[in-house]
């Protein structure tokens, strides 16, 4: 898996696209050479439960609020900032997560995975912004449970990507692309993505951006 990671890591360096990273926070403890070289490409690290093995599910409040705690503050040690964002473990909440991760400093959720841009989310602490996040331009459901191929991926990915192009010209559309290092790393599918990226590059107007950098531009223009 950490031979896929590396893979991944200088292809999309290659096209000068930066990742988001839904990072388990068990991460920093086991794989810091990983983490280093992302942070040298400038990613972003968003909060993503301790271990993929542990999820909210049946967690009391307090106990949530300890886990969301624990994550925050371990990434905030290891960077030096705590993340702005969060993606649960398997997308699973209970009732209260969005209102626990407002009231623990996080800026945005990805757990929602609706629309095509950010909108706010009310919580008891205010509002919580969602970020979009993808479960049909998604490598592990559609390679893995849906059986595709990676022409078929690529073919998704540009699909995806002529429609919302074209319904952004006059209001900004989000296209996530969520990646597995395991799963889109592998030497037989690594290319399908290449094919992808060049695809979009070749249009005008294409922001391949950072969530928080797309959360900033969303406050920017709702002034929330």
């Amino acid at each position: 898996p950490r031979v896929g990671v590396w893979r991944l890591m200088e292809l999309m360096h290659r096209f000068r696209v930066p990742g988001t990273v839904a990072l388990n926070a068990a991460v920093c403890d086991h794989y810091p050479e990983i983490l280093e070289e992302a942070r040298r490409l400038e990613w972003e690290f968003m909060g993503h439960g301790w271990t993929n093995a542990e999820t909210l599910t049946g967690l009391s409040e307090d106990g949530e609020r300890a886990l969301i705690r624990r994550v925050r503050d371990r990434m905030k040690a290891y960077f030096g900032v705590a993340p702005r964002g969060w993606l649960s473990p398997a997308l699973n909440e209970n009732w209260a997560t969005p209102d626990l991760l407002k009231e623990e400093g996080y800026a945005y959720t990805c757990d929602w995975v609706h629309d095509d841009q950010p909108t706010w989310l009310a919580t008891r602490a205010g509002p919580l912004m969602t970020m979009p996040y993808s479960l049909e331009v998604n490598d592990l459901p559609a390679f893995v449970a849906r059986h595709a191929s990676p022409e078929d991926f690529c073919r998704m990915i540009c699909a995806q990507f002529d429609q919302l192009y074209e319904d952004g010209e006059n209001q900004a559309r989000v296209m996530a692309i969520a990646l597995h290092p395991f799963v889109i790393g592998t030497p037989h599918r690594i290319g399908a993505l290449a094919d992808a990226f060049r695809h979009m590059q070749a249009r005008r107007g294409v922001w391949f951006a950072r969530a928080g950098e797309i959360a900033d531009d969303f406050v920017k223009q709702t002034a929330v």
